[in-house]
């Protein structure tokens, strides 16, 4: 996370732009780590493998599942990311089938990317 403000630009008393800070890393409870991951039923036992992992390492999972539905999906989203320190993201199942591919997890990536959380740790090929 990039640990400096983050201007935004609105108009203040005088037509100047005030800078408001945006949540930084020193916000963020260290344990949060936002996952996005297939919610299906053949991904379920790697769902809670991956959970117990992430506990294990003292890390708080979190993911859009916990959220209740009554707000949009995308604020859902960038509110968690937002609460998170860390953010894992499988892309192991966005493939093509005879249903549409699973594009929301490439976005969900791409919103941790613009939000400045996603830091590259490593890749299993072929997993």
């Amino acid at each position: 996370m990039i640990e400096s403000e983050r201007r935004r630009s609105g108009p203040d008393r005088g037509g100047e732009r005030r800078a408001e800070p945006d949540r930084s890393l020193s916000d963020t409870p260290p344990q949060n780590a936002f996952l996005n991951v297939p919610y299906d039923p053949r991904y379920e036992k790697l769902f809670v493998a991956l959970i117990a992992g992430l506990c294990a390492f003292g890390l708080r999972p979190r993911a859009t599942l916990e959220i209740p539905s009554p707000t949009r999906r995308l604020d859902r989203i960038l509110e968690l990311l937002a609460a998170c320190r860390y953010s894992f993201h499988d892309l192991s199942r966005v493939q093509l089938s005879r249903g549409a591919p699973r594009f929301n997890m490439p976005f969900e990536v791409g919103l941790a990317v613009a939000t400045a959380r996603w830091r590259p740790a490593m890749a299993l090929e072929g997993y």
